[in-house]
């Protein structure tokens, strides 16, 4: 029984150290209507984050993890303007079209 035991409670230690915990992050998975190929920019300047990206079949995706929610903006080549939000840990869905981005 003490084996039992035993057996039980490092399978239970086992079980709890393999699990592991996500840290949150944002994924920003964008649709540029008009525009197949190009480059996208994430700019959050206030803590001087840039990143980019490249339009493929137009379609982006940004990843990234930020400490709490920032305002940010969305560049994307040959597009007039840029679209402006705030940026969470969250799974976000940017669609827009090429000629309309303000």
């Amino acid at each position: 029984m003490r084996k039992t035991q035993l057996l039980l409670l490092l399978t239970v230690i086992l079980i709890s150290c393999q699990q592991q915990t996500e840290e949150p992050s944002y994924t920003i998975e964008g649709t540029v209507n008009g525009a197949n190929s190009g480059s996208v920019v994430l700019n959050i300047e206030s803590i001087g984050h840039t990143d980019t990206t490249a339009i493929e079949n137009g379609k982006f995706t940004f990843n990234g993890k930020v400490e709490e929610p920032v305002p940010c903006e969305i560049v994307i080549s040959g597009a007039a303007g840029k679209r402006k939000f705030w940026l969470e840990n969250s799974d976000i869905a940017f669609r827009t079209d090429i000629e309309s981005l303000e």
